[in-house]
């Protein structure tokens, strides 16, 4: 790929076209298992209008378990997260939190459009 080329990369070339998302009221468990159907480490989070919100990721979730500001127990998200191959757990077994996705995301996300070049969108995000 020639340096010209790379320079005039666009959003769109790089972007995932129809991303996996989340709901704001989605739990943990169902987000984690998102996640592992998908085989992703975050998402995008749109409300009911289907307006972005947020953005969430596995990050996201084992920062706040780590935080000593949360009131929750924080092995219920390592359990939710840890999800083993073909392991089929009943949600009764563990104790679940009112924590929701809205929790634990990022509000405001970097955005883009498609057209933005790649480096003014990265300039962005750092």
């Amino acid at each position: 790929m020639s340096t010209t080329h790379k320079k005039n990369l666009a959003a769109k070339d790089v972007m995932t076209r129809d991303p996996v998302c989340a709901e704001p009221g989605m739990s943990i468990r169902n987000l984690a298992r998102l996640f592992d159907e998908y085989e992703v480490s975050g998402a995008p989070v749109i409300d009911s209008g289907g307006r972005l919100v947020g953005v969430v990721s596995k990050s996201d979730l084992l920062r706040r378990a780590s935080d000593p500001e949360f009131a929750g127990e924080p092995t219920y998200i390592f359990e939710a997260l840890r999800g083993e191959e073909g392991e089929e757990e009943d949600d009764r077994d563990l104790a679940q939190p009112t924590a929701s996705v809205e929790d634990f995301m990022t509000e405001d996300p970097v955005t883009g459009v498609p057209d933005e070049p790649v480096h003014a969108l990265a300039r962005k995000m750092t």
